[in-house]
């Protein structure tokens, strides 16, 4: 194992960084091996191959959803929180920003769910099962008019005509266990690129309370997924940028104390109780890191394998190790030796 020392950007937490670039594999039915995935981010496996990437606009990192040839994409990814919460209040923060030109339906919303929702390959039925929140923005294909949403325990849409083109919400989901009851309330930011630090306005522009829990099944909260429904700009112009869909500024609390943060720079994350655990998957195993030792499982690539020569930005694989040249297929792997506990780099 790698035990680290020394001071952190918060205090006990682990730092996860990002690199600009491909977000998550394009396989979604295995969404480890594409080699592009960064810090266990997975594509749901409804989603069509929109694709998403870590962008630096100048200001500040954020997520991107965009469109790469003349159909309509989409996408849903999901990250686990690192908590497994069963009682007590959670609340989610994400930012996004809704676009100049969208087409019918389109949708940016944040999902809260338990383990089996974080599932890569479970079905769209079962995940509604196992979905206990759902809101965002919608473009309604019926009246062509961008509305607030929510998803309400019958099944049925709660849309409101309100929200404004190119312009940043802050989107805040609070979750009562306990009473199994969660609220939504949306904030206009502006039309500037928001970051952590930027306040939360006084005033919501949109709220609802008392909602009932939208799952039938779930029972805990440990899972979020972000997704953004056919963006119509790409990256590569300032008319696509308009266009495009963003996310950024995640924050997740538990009964008012952080435990998630990220900002697409970096995610800082804690388990509640002195230690803070982030997943990784490599070869369909899982590798638990936690803050300050991070455990490297046997028999699991150390790193996915190269995407292209040495100028491409290459995967993160366990405990951030990435490859920085494409010489060769050599992949390292942990092992164990015959005889005795010590683990070795393998080629």
């Amino acid at each position: 194992m790698r035990t680290s020392e020394g001071a952190v950007p918060y205090a006990g937490w682990r730092e996860q960084p990002y690199v600009t670039g491909s977000l998550v594999a394009a396989n979604a039915g295995a969404p480890f091996t594409g080699g592009d995935v960064q810090d266990g981010w997975i594509r749901a496996n409804n989603s069509s191959l929109c694709p998403i990437t870590v962008f630096d606009d100048g200001d500040n990192n954020e997520v991107a959803f965009y469109k790469n040839d003349t159909t309509n994409k989409f996408a849903v990814i999901k990250q686990r929180i690192g908590n497994t919460f069963t009682s007590g209040v959670v609340a989610v923060q994400c930012d996004f920003r809704t676009p100049d030109s969208w087409v019918r339906d389109g949708q940016a919303t944040l999902t809260l769910g338990d383990e089996a929702f974080f599932s890569p390959t479970i079905s769209n039925a079962d995940a509604l099962n196992h979905r206990v929140a759902q809101a965002g923005i919608i473009y309604d294909g019926s009246d062509y008019k961008l509305k607030y949403w929510h998803r309400q325990a019958s099944g049925t849409n709660v849309k409101v005509t309100g929200p404004t083109k190119s312009t940043w919400y802050r989107l805040v989901i609070t979750f009562d266990l306990d009473r199994s009851k969660w609220s939504c309330d949306f904030y206009n930011l502006g039309a500037s690129h928001p970051t952590l630090d930027t306040p939360t306005p006084a005033t919501a522009v949109f709220s609802r309370s008392d909602i009932d829990i939208t799952s039938s099944l779930a029972t805990e909260i440990s899972s979020f997924a972000i997704d953004f429904y056919f963006p119509q700009g790409n990256i590569d112009s300032a008319e696509g940028l308009a266009n495009a869909g963003f996310y950024d500024n995640i924050r997740i609390s538990h009964n008012g104390e952080e435990c998630y943060v990220n900002d697409f720079n970096a995610r800082r994350s804690r388990v509640f109780g002195g230690t803070t655990t982030a997943t990784y998957e490599a070869s369909g195993l899982l590798v638990t890191n936690t803050v300050g030792t991070d455990a490297y499982a046997l028999g699991v690539d150390l790193y996915p394998a190269s995407t292209g020569n040495g100028s491409v930005a290459q995967p993160i694989g366990i405990d951030g190790w990435r490859r920085i040249n494409s010489a060769g297929p050599r992949t390292f792997c942990a092992y164990s030796r015959a005889y005795g506990d010590t683990a070795d780099l393998h080629t």
